[in-house]
């Protein structure tokens, strides 16, 4: 939420707020300063300010008509360099797919996506580039098509099978973001009443909080469209290139020096690159190739984890957070960990319903002692993760640059693996006489070696594992998801454990690992241990069979030795049955002899 909102909800709880010279003073009960309300506070502290004492200079505002390309927001340049590095690549697709049951007004839905691209800017933008340098172009409105594949003659199985392949071509299929459009919809007709419809979007244009809008804005124009009514939405005060013309102005003078140093000092000697245990040595240049696995932690772990936030006055986020990084220490052996996550970077109130590419992403550093409790580590990491909401708005790439990470072509700088919580407003998924059903679907790629997204289900808290394929096996993905469920697990039944008890493996696991693998046993048989050198000495000869001071004799030669004092004591009258006495009185006798015996 940003300010504004955060002041509503306020509000409505009754809490009372007001300014002391640079500090918030609030009066409320307790229960309702929950980890997460006060964590918005703080992150809203400056806003608010400015907002209670009427001194907010801070407002985006419209920029004068001109139809001349604009510069890109720190975070689209930021794409636009990794999409001319690897053109083509689907991984920055924002795919979705829903099934569509009833009557389906396919004009009322097509003006509905219409009126959505002609409100959005962003959704009719592409990117010249101008002597090396990108500019947003923002092209005029006009209708968008929405094609129309008729599947409903086919058989069962073949309708089905086309209509799944659909889906994932849709998803793969890359965007050119100098041509466009960056925004494409189609429609599978699997019969009269029952549709599939496909929605894909460039990450430049649009982030995870944008697909929410869009899909809400698309919803509210078909229900009045269908009924012959005119668009309930009010016009944008603001548009995104507005946005990106402003976030120059913000990081002029002295706040991007500021956050540089914050960034630079914090992640000043963190190692440069994660060393997860992978199945396949790491290719020389990032493919990019992905897949997903799934996992669900259950209700009952899900509100013990929520307990433990509010204990600690942490976020779920935050306890994510710190139970993945004993998770990768424990895989790494790495105490230094260090994982990426992204900021919504959405605290003004004219961008809360625009639809543009905002997040930023920011690099957390946690440091793991394995004497110290599981609390102890969630506190560093509320810590860390408060003083990063202090400072979220230094683009990537200028962290980079100014830390100077080693850098090479087959991972990615400062971090390798992400963490997300999907707490993004999603549309409502209702449109009238229709059932909609959302889909999965895959780009089938992968931005890091690993991405964790969390999102909340009334069953519980839904995993995904997002992994580079190039690197990681399926069944190494879903151990490492497994273990991770039980961290989880352990972290909410018992937070004071300490960081280096907490176990990754369950019953049956331990008992593979430890026992079933360790069954190293074999059958001894009843030769002797003459009988067994002289197997020894036909089967490799030549091989080392002692060394010492004097030198070093093979198989061979030590068995030669010894077979001729054999015969030697034999002469004088020594049997099995007999003992020998023997003496060292050379460098090899003793082996000699101890081999005639």
């Amino acid at each position: 939420m940003n300010a504004f909102e955060l002041l509503d909800t306020l509000n409505r709880h009754s809490v009372g707020v007001r300014v002391d010279g640079d500090r918030l003073r609030l009066e409320a009960p307790r229960e309702v300063l929950t980890p997460e309300l006060l964590a918005d506070l703080k992150l809203h502290k400056e806003q608010l300010i400015a907002i209670l004492t009427g001194t907010d200079p801070d407002t985006i505002t419209r920029r004068p008509p001109s139809d001349g390309p604009l510069p890109l927001a720190y975070a689209q340049r930021q794409l636009w360099f990794l999409d001319r590095l690897s053109p083509g690549n689907p991984f920055y697709n924002n795919p979705v797919a829903f099934d569509i049951a009833g009557a389906l007004d396919v004009a009322a839905l097509t003006w509905a996506l219409t009126e959505v691209v002609r409100r959005h800017e962003a959704l009719r933008t592409v990117f010249a580039d101008v002597d090396g340098e990108p500019c947003q172009v923002v092209r005029p409105a006009g209708p968008v098509a929405l094609p129309v594949t008729d599947l409903g003659g086919l058989p069962d199985a073949e309708r089905r099978r086309r209509a799944a392949e659909a889906v994932e071509a849709d998803a793969r299929a890359p965007f050119d973001l100098a041509t466009g459009p960056l925004l494409r919809s189609s429609l599978l007709r699997l019969a009269d009443d029952e549709h599939r419809w496909l929605l894909n979007v460039h990450h430049t244009v649009a982030d995870g909080w944008s697909i929410g809008i869009l899909i809400g804005e698309v919803t509210t124009l078909y229900a009045a469209y269908a009924r012959g009514a005119a668009s309930p939405l009010a016009e944008l005060p603001i548009q995104y290139p507005d946005y990106a013309l402003w976030q120059r102005r913000h990081l002029e003078g002295g706040e991007l020096d500021r956050q540089l140093a914050y960034w630079t000092k914090a992640l000043a000697g963190a190692p440069a690159l994660l060393a997860l245990p992978t199945d396949r040595p790491r290719p020389a240049v990032q493919r990019y190739r992905g897949d997903c696995h799934g996992i669900v932690v259950d209700a009952d772990v899900l509100r013990g984890l929520r307990e433990i936030g509010r204990a600690g006055d942490a976020t779920l986020f935050m306890t994510l957070m710190a139970t993945l990084s004993v998770l990768l220490w424990r895989y790494s052996g790495q105490d230094d960990v260090s994982v990426g996550t992204p900021f919504a970077n959405r605290n003004h109130r004219e961008v809360e319903g625009l639809i543009g590419h905002f997040i930023n992403t920011v690099v957390i550093r946690n440091r793991l002692h394995p004497g110290e409790p599981f609390t102890a580590l969630l506190a560093d990491v509320r810590r860390h993760l408060l003083d990063a909401y202090a400072q979220p708005d230094l683009p990537f790439e200028q962290l980079v640059d100014a830390l100077k990470p080693e850098r090479h072509t087959s991972y990615s700088p400062l971090f390798q693996v992400m963490l997300v919580l999907q707490n993004i407003p999603r549309g409502q998924l209702e449109l009238p006489g229709l059932a909609l059903r959302p889909l999965s679907s895959s780009t089938g790629a992968a931005k890091f070696d690993l991405s964790v997204e969390a999102a909340e289900h009334p069953d519980g808290l839904h995993l995904t594992f997002e992994y580079n394929t190039d690197l990681f096996e399926p069944p190494t993905v879903a151990r490492m998801a497994d273990h991770f469920v039980r961290l989880l697990g352990q972290v909410a039944a018992a937070p004071s454990t300490p960081v280096g008890a907490l176990r990754l493996l369950g019953p049956a696991e331990r008992r593979r690992q430890v026992v079933d693998w360790n069954r190293t046993e074999r059958p001894v048989t009843a030769s002797s241990l003459v009988e067994r050198f002289e197997a020894a000495a036909r089967r490799h000869p030549d091989r080392l069979a002692v060394a010492g001071a004097g030198g070093r004799l093979d198989y061979a030669t030590l068995d030669r030795r010894a077979n001729r004092l054999a015969h030697a004591l034999i002469a004088r009258g020594c049997g099995r049955t007999r003992s020998s006495a023997c003496t060292r009185t050379g460098r090899w006798s003793w082996s000699s002899r101890s081999s005639a015996c």
